[in-house]
């Protein structure tokens, strides 16, 4: 190309020594390349650099458009973030719109000043909510319209047949305790029965009856709670066991004598059994010192017959017993059967289920609503327990894997 140049910037002067050197030179570019096609291509070479310039400096403008709207958005959202948070705070709210922020301010106002926003949604910033509400069901399904209908509405008071004497576990209520009236009790009980419920025994002891054949020995209440022993107290002879109400009653299928006696610090029933001899069934409520024991089965409860109950409430009907038969070899099966069955009071689960079965009435509707609203708290404490376990927080107290500081096994308090 450069030779070309020179030769076409001669003004065609003839040259004979120039056109010798560079004629061979000419003859051989000739041959693949001309210079018409020269100037075509240097003339789209051009054109490219032009193209490609034009294409770079909109590139360029667009990129600054984009930075400058990029930058007008974000300051359009911090600010409609902000504004929102803003509201929250204003409200009250201890988190902010995303439900995981802490609004400092609002977190150390005390809880009578600081009332929940209605228009927050249930379960917001608690992930425990729809666990609990939902996966777990753990409210009553009821209609608004039926709550409207029973306010006001009385609700039916339905008798077990017994009277609570003493009570440990699980299953102690000490404020319906009448242990100090039992000799008035007794005296007045149509039958001389006196019941155990043990809900931690085995399926053949969960409840048991214990009808007197003789007259009561002295110190009874410790004869049973605390100091098994056969003085004024041998099976067949003083007294008889029954494994129903009806049975105790009747005088029908009374347990054999399979009876120990005088073990040290071991309550009724010994190891008594209706088919042999059974260990570790037996209670104790109160060492020597009058100390609370924790040795013996832990959730135990004594009755004796209500004599002023009427006659129908101390017998149970036949779904009563399957329920019963149910939660004792099979409790999933009588979970099945509604929140009733997570109730540990076994008089209360029972009549729990009568009200909930006879319904007809507004009044029995009304107690099966609170017997129902009683039961779900014992559910809901029950999960709890059970997530607890599962979790491992039991064990030395350790901080949980999902604790927001992760896992320490070197912590040994604050499992929260």
């Amino acid at each position: 190309f450069f030779f070309i140049d020179l030769l076409t910037q001669s003004n065609n002067r003839t040259n004979a020594t120039t056109m010798r050197v560079l004629g061979p030179l000419l003859v051989a570019s000739s041959a693949t390349f001309t210079l018409g096609q020269y100037h075509e291509r240097n003339a789209a070479r051009l054109m490219y650099n032009e193209f490609t310039l034009e294409a770079r400096e909109e590139r360029i403008a667009q990129a600054a458009l984009f930075e400058e709207n990029d930058e007008a958005f974000g300051n359009l959202m911090e600010a409609e973030n902000a504004k929102i948070f803003e509201e929250y705070r204003e409200r009250g709210s201890k988190y902010g719109p995303d439900g995981v922020t802490v609004i400092e301010e609002n977190k150390l106002k005390a809880t009578s000043t600081q009332p929940t926003d209605p228009r927050v949604p249930p379960g917001f910033a608690d992930p425990f909510w729809k666990k609990i509400h939902e996966a777990e069901n753990m409210e009553p399904d009821v209609s608004e319209h039926i709550l409207d209908g029973l306010n006001g509405t009385a609700s039916e008071d339905w008798a077990s047949g017994f009277i609570l004497l003493k009570s440990k576990g699980q299953i102690q209520q000490w404020p319906l305790e009448r242990r100090d009236d039992f000799d008035y009790l007794y005296e007045n009980s149509p039958n001389k029965i006196i019941r155990r419920v043990c809900e931690s025994c085995l399926p053949s002891h969960k409840e048991i009856f214990y009808k007197r054949i003789t007259a009561l020995p002295d110190n009874f209440l410790n004869l049973i709670e605390n100091q098994w022993v056969s003085t004024n107290n041998v099976i067949g002879v003083d007294f008889n066991l029954y494994s129903s109400y009806e049975d105790a009653v009747a005088g029908n299928d009374a347990w054999p004598d399979y009876c120990t006696y005088g073990q040290q610090d071991v309550g009724f029933p010994g190891e008594c059994g209706p088919t042999g001899q059974t260990p570790d069934q037996w209670n104790f409520f109160t060492d020597s010192l009058g100390e609370p024991a924790y040795t013996g089965q832990p959730d135990v409860a004594f009755f004796v017959e209500d004599f002023q109950a009427e006659a129908f409430d101390y017998y149970l009907s036949d779904v009563d017993k399957q329920i019963d038969d149910e939660l004792a070899n099979d409790p999933a099966l009588a979970y099945k059967r509604g929140v009733c069955a997570y109730n540990p009071f076994r008089d209360r689960r029972r009549i729990c289920f009568k009200a909930c079965r006879a319904t007809s009435s507004p009044e029995a509707h009304k107690l099966c609503l609170n017997m129902k609203e009683e039961s779900l708290r014992f559910k809901m404490y029950a999960w709890g327990s059970n997530q607890e376990q599962q979790e491992g927080t039991e064990a030395g107290l350790l901080m949980k894997t999902t604790h927001a500081l992760g896992d320490d096994p070197s912590v040994g308090r604050g499992t929260y």
